[in-house]
């Protein structure tokens, strides 16, 4: 997760670069500006988070997995068992990462 992580950033960060530029701002005003609103501890904060969220979703995944019958309906019931489960508990996460980054002000 914290490799998916700075994958999708860089290609946020990639793809904000292509449109800006398209509207006539050159790559250096770019990282200017991305540079001065995000800091290392943004990052790092991100990280820890992926890294969170990627427990939670593998936790629940394994679980599911070890719970699983023998039969191809007891793998079926149990591959949407853990979907549904890693849906929720990363909203969960996010949830509760969004309430303490906000009391610490990260």
């Amino acid at each position: 997760m914290p490799l998916l992580a700075a994958f999708a950033g860089l290609a946020c960060l990639a793809g904000g670069f292509a449109t800006l530029s398209l509207f006539g701002y050159s790559l250096h005003v770019c990282w200017e500006h991305a540079t001065a609103f995000c800091d290392v501890g943004d990052v790092a904060a991100s990280l820890f988070k992926a890294v969170f969220i990627g427990l939670v979703v593998g936790g629940i995944g394994c679980r599911a997995g070890l719970e699983t019958g023998g039969d191809s309906d007891a793998v079926g019931r149990s591959t949407t068992r853990a979907v549904v489960g890693s849906i929720v508990g990363l909203a969960a996460a996010d949830g509760f990462f969004a309430v303490l980054y906000n009391v610490l002000g990260v």
